[in-house]
């Protein structure tokens, strides 16, 4: 399984460091590895299922349909949260929120 973290990384999204980037170039914007809301669902198209574990109750994963994580403060950590699909070409939508 790969934490959310490291998928945004390895999707470009953002750099080790938490630099956003837009087309592999940073933007001076931070994305923070600690969110307040956190949202979760498989993409639209996907032909498998997507699995999902958390540091707090670890195991082999649990299908995603839909999740939702929220805190009053920036307590929900991204590299807590780890993900793998099970044809190899799966997505996972996932919507964030950081004070």
């Amino acid at each position: 399984m790969t934490s959310l973290w490291d998928l945004m990384v390895t999707a470009g999204l953002c750099d080790s460091l938490g630099n956003e980037l837009v087309a592999g170039v940073n933007n001076q914007a931070i994305i923070p590895d600690r969110v307040t809301e956190f949202d979760a669902r498989p993409g639209d198209a996907n032909a498998g299922d997507v699995y999902y574990t958390d540091r707090q109750t670890g195991g082999s994963g649990v299908i995603l349909t839909n999740m939702s994580k929220r805190s009053t403060n920036n307590t929900i950590c991204l590299k807590d949260y780890f993900f793998k699909d099970s044809t190899g070409g799966d997505t996972v939508v996932v919507e964030i929120e950081a004070q």
